[in-house]
């Protein structure tokens, strides 16, 4: 909850989040095919916005609570121990484990050149995946517009280092 905003939070239905879980599912083992065949760019575009909404929707929906007692380090791996379980993308993860890195290279005394915000950490990944769609959604609209005015271009398979 934010700050002047005391209405309660309603509980979203375990059954609504299963199936957001399954349509996520489904929507990473789409963008998993999409790696080896030649897929336009706005619907990758567009696939990769839906998984981050999906992403959001979780996320949001089921908040862990980290006690602030812990070292910052395993207040990290509670929420990738969460991500890993209610999420399983691979992005996700990887950011979250950097935090973890970092929380314990700081406790250590490594300073990290980037600045880190404080606060919950379940916030802040909440808040990594919003970035994360709205940032999706601007790459969408830009393929879309880049495809009204270039016309449909031959994308080829992404991953293919022979280009």
């Amino acid at each position: 909850m934010t700050e002047g905003n005391t209405a309660p939070r309603r509980q979203v239905p375990p059954s609504r989040i299963a199936a957001w879980a399954a349509e996520l599912a489904d929507i990473l083992a789409r963008e998993e095919a999409q790696r080896t065949t030649r897929v336009p760019y706005p619907e990758k575009t567009s696939l990769q916005y839906a998984k981050w909404q999906q992403l959001h929707k979780i996320v949001h929906a089921t908040p862990v609570h980290v006690s602030d007692r812990l070292p910052r380090h395993e207040q990290w791996m509670a929420i990738r121990d969460y991500v890993w379980r209610a999420v399983g993308e691979r992005e996700v993860i990887e950011w979250v484990t950097l935090q973890v890195e970092v929380a314990r290279n700081i406790a250590a005394g490594i300073q990290d050149l980037r600045p880190r915000k404080d606060g919950p950490c379940h916030e802040l990944l909440l808040e990594y995946v919003a970035n994360r769609k709205r940032k999706a959604l601007a790459v969408h609209h830009w393929a879309l517009s880049a495809a009204e005015t270039d016309g449909p271009p031959d994308y080829g398979i992404a991953d293919d280092p022979a280009g």
